[in-house]
């Protein structure tokens, strides 16, 4: 999902204080019914303000938002706007086969908490597969031609 999402803020200086704040851009993925989604990696470009660290870190509606998703990813700010790809891992298992919407929210940090900073997040993108998710109907159909062809085998063997 590409986009260019710039925060023009005063923005945090510590993780607690970006959560308060409320310093994130947030997405939802909600996967269409009958499919799930395994997700693999969520990459980024990030940059920021010439001379400030900005810290950009990423959790999910799994848990409210409560724990951080890997390591924080931090770039320091050039005099020319220069974007840092960034990746976070998704491989645990709280994000594989996932069937109903999941929100995620990268946060924000810098360490210029005084003056207001351009910190810029681009390219964002979630990585991974799907697939179909078999109806009940689908396992009941299984269940009951096992038990025609072991029948028929049981019936085949009878006669002979």
């Amino acid at each position: 999902m590409p986009c260019l999402a710039t925060a023009v803020s005063d923005t945090a200086n510590s993780e607690p204080n970006s959560v308060g704040a409320g310093d994130y851009y947030t997405f939802t993925l909600t996967p269409v019914l009958g499919f799930k989604i395994s997700l693999s990696t969520l990459t980024f470009q990030i940059a920021a303000t010439n001379g400030v660290t900005a810290n950009f870190f990423v959790r999910s509606s799994l848990d409210s938002f409560a724990t951080t998703i890997g390591s924080p990813q931090s770039v320091t700010g050039t005099n020319t706007t220069t974007f840092s790809p960034k990746s976070i891992s998704l491989s645990a298992s709280q994000f594989q086969n996932i069937t109903s919407a999941i929100t995620f929210r990268i946060y924000i940090r810098d360490n210029d908490n005084g003056n207001p900073n351009r910190d810029w997040l681009d390219s964002v993108n979630l990585n991974g597969d799907f697939a179909v998710v078999p109806e009940p109907s689908t396992y009941a159909m299984m269940g009951l031609g096992a038990g025609l062809l072991g029948a028929a085998l049981r019936f085949r063997r009878k006669r002979r």
